[in-house]
């Protein structure tokens, strides 16, 4: 949703289930001033091994708290 465009793409179900779990997301591209923690916080959510996501809501929303609106 916030790329405009889906993370992984195939031509099938098959595909795309082999694309979320073994390919890098397609790069994204946030603008504004805190564009690159922005960037490192979806792509940590977004990480394949649970060890490098956030382990709690707590934890993203610390990071989240950083992003100056």
């Amino acid at each position: 949703m916030l790329a405009g465009e889906v993370p992984f793409r195939g031509g099938g179900m098959g595909e795309v289930t082999h694309a979320i779990l073994h390919d890098d997301p397609l790069p994204l591209a946030p603008v504004g001033q805190d564009a690159g923690l922005i960037r490192e916080i979806i792509l940590k959510c977004m990480a394949k091994k649970p060890q490098d996501r956030y382990s709690s809501v707590v934890q993203l929303l610390g990071d989240l708290k950083k992003v100056r609106v």
